[in-house]
């Protein structure tokens, strides 16, 4: 990640030992993955879906039990659904209800729109964190 590796460069260049660099940027990594998996869901809207089985690639972000019209159910509605869930035919039982499972997804063609958002958001804390680094550097040696 290059946000990471900038990071470790420019705390190395700060405290002028190259270990404390190398880990700073472990968790960092690790962070920014977590964020990124977090913030996923938020990158574009996500679609609502009714079905069985979802396509592959799918990046699932919640799902709920609703009515047809897809309102999620509530209150002695929404405790019966959820009591059926384990059994079951859960879908025929479901449907007597007139309810059904809902799911928010992130459809699997919007991997490349992620990953150049993704990008982008990493190389602007990257890019100036190098410049830092360079300048930092730079100016010890005069």
């Amino acid at each position: 990640m290059p946000a990471s590796f900038a990071l470790g460069a420019f705390i190395g260049a700060l405290t002028r030992e190259a270990v404390a660099g190398v880990v700073a940027s472990l968790p960092v990594s690790l962070v920014a993955a977590q964020v990124n998996s977090f913030l996923r869901a938020y990158y574009l809207a996500p679609a609502t879906v009714r079905a069985d089985r979802l396509p592959m690639g799918t990046y699932m972000v919640n799902m709920y039990i609703g009515r047809l019209n897809g309102r999620p159910l509530t209150g002695r509605a929404a405790n019966r659904a959820l009591y059926m869930l384990g059994h079951r035919n859960t879908d025929a039982r479901l449907a007597r209800m007139h309810a059904a499972t809902f799911y928010v997804i992130q459809p699997g063609g919007r991997f490349w729109p992620f990953q150049l958002i993704e990008t982008a958001g990493l190389l602007a804390l990257a890019v100036p964190l190098g410049a830092a680094t360079v300048w930092i550097v730079r100016r010890r040696e005069t």
